[in-house]
C-alpha cells in the first residue's frame, strides 16, 4: 500500500507499507540411491544391520522428483516452510527553493522465516532388528528473525551546471538464525 499526502505546494509525505505472509510446502528431498561415497550400508554397518537398513530404505529410492510430499513428516516432526515480513517507509520532501530540495527517508523492515525439512527422503524414524531399535531420523529445522532500520537525510541541489546530492545515512540491523539437525542414522535412539 502507498499513500501520498501533500501538506502544501512544497512539502509532501509518501508512506509505503508492504506485508507478506507465506505458508509453503518444503521442497521434497528424495532418496536417490542406497550407496554413496563411502559404499553401501552393509559395507558400513556390517551384513546384518546394514542389510536391514538397506531393505528398509529400498522402497523409497527414486530418481525422479516426488509429485507429493507427506507434510506430517516422520514421527513428531511436521514439515513446513513459513515466512512473514513487513516493511514501512516514509519519505518527507521539502522543496526549499527552485534549486534546493531536502528529503528525509525512514525505512523499517522485519522478517521471520522458519522451516523444518526431512533430509533422508523417507517417513521412517527407526527400524527394529531383533532387540535393537536403530534410529533412521534425518531432519533439519531453522528459525530466522531479522530486523533493520535506516534513516537518510538528503540535500539535492543545483547551481547552474553544478548538480549535487549531499546526505547522511544511518543503518542498523539485527538478526539471528537458530537451526538444528536431528540425525540419528548412526544408532542413537529414535
Amino acid at each position: 500500500a502507498s499513500m501520498k499526502l501533500e501538506f502544501s505546494d512544497n512539502f509532501n509525505a509518501i508512506y509505503d507499507f508492504d506485508y507478506s505472509n507465506l505458508d509453503n510446502t518444503p521442497v521434497p528431498i528424495p532418496l536417490y540411491a542406497l550407496d554413496g561415497w563411502r559404499g553401501t550400508f552393509p559395507a558400513l554397518f556390517g551384513p546384518a544391520l546394514g542389510t536391514a537398513i538397506q531393505n528398509a530404505l529400498a522402497p523409497y529410492v527414486t530418481t525422479v522428483r516426488p509429485e507429493t510430499l507427506n507434510v506430517t513428516g516422520a514421527g513428531a516432526n511436521p514439515l513446513y516452510e513459513l515466512s512473514k515480513s513487513n516493511a514501512h517507509a516514509l519519505t518527507l520532501t521539502w522543496q526549499a527553493s527552485d534549486q534546493d530540495e531536502l528529503k528525509y527517508i525512514f525505512a523499517k523492515r522485519s522478517m521471520r522465516f522458519a522451516d523444518q525439512n526431512d533430509l533422508d527422503g523417507t517417513p521412517l524414524d527407526s527400524i527394529t532388528l531383533g532387540p535393537v531399535v536403530w534410529g533412521l531420523r534425518a531432519h533439519s529445522s531453522r528459525d530466522t528473525r531479522y530486523e533493520q532500520d535506516s534513516h537518510e537525510l538528503q540535500w539535492v541541489g543545483s547551481r547552474g551546471r553544478f548538480q549535487h546530492v549531499l546526505g547522511l545515512y544511518y543503518f542498523t540491523d539485527d538478526g539471528e538464525t537458530e537451526g538444528s539437525q536431528d540425525f540419528s542414522l548412526f544408532g542413537s535412539p529414535p
